[in-house]
């Protein structure tokens, strides 16, 4: 996935937050997600008046604004915050950004993040425990043997065996959890 800011004209610029989400004033929640390999590209600005725009989490954006800010678009926002929490889950190698994730907030509003038992190579603002920060060392994503296209963990992964399991029985092929000891991080079982 690729997230492109455009020519932003006057006092705009063209900035592009969140590859793969972008969470404006809601509540998103993942448990044992893989995103990976999404990228950010901050636009140019469109004339010599703008300046070329931002571009940050390269996997999650999660932004906190102020309400009247919000509607003054013609949007409906019932609140001034944005809540991510994120279990189990794999951000990495995102491109464009200095982060995979990023959690936070502007003109008053607020941001909310937690979880446990993520791998999550590089953040900012996320405040949910984290597992690991290593290379998750993923294969290229393949046809899973069902109707999703997946990224497996390569053998001697950090992902792999290294959560304690919860409620969530297979993974995204359907596949049993767990097939060692524990569960493994992210989308795939191992």
């Amino acid at each position: 996935n690729t997230a492109q800011g455009g020519g932003g004209y006057g006092s705009g610029n063209a900035s592009a937050y969140g590859g793969a989400i972008f969470n404006y004033m809601g509540s998103v929640t993942l448990d044992f997600v893989t995103l990976s390999g999404n990228t950010v590209v901050a636009g140019n600005g469109a004339n010599s008046f703008t300046s070329p725009g931002n571009a940050d989490g390269g996997a999650i954006y999660s932004l906190g604004d102020n309400t009247a800010v919000c509607q003054s678009g013609g949007n409906v926002c019932a609140t001034t915050s944005a809540a991510l929490t994120m279990n189990n889950s794999i951000t990495a190698n995102s491109s464009g950004s200095s982060s995979d994730i990023v959690v936070a907030a502007i003109n008053g509003g607020s941001s909310t993040s937690g979880g446990g038992g993520n791998l999550v190579v590089s953040q900012s603002g996320f405040a949910g425990t984290i597992a690991s920060t290593a290379d998750p060392q993923l294969n290229a994503l393949i046809g899973g043997g069902g109707i999703w296209n997946v990224m497996a963990p390569k053998p001697g992964s950090p992902a792999i065996d290294a959560v304690a399991c919860d409620a969530t029985a297979t993974d995204q092929r359907g596949v049993n959890r767990p097939q060692g000891t524990q569960c493994d991080i992210g989308s795939v079982e191992f």
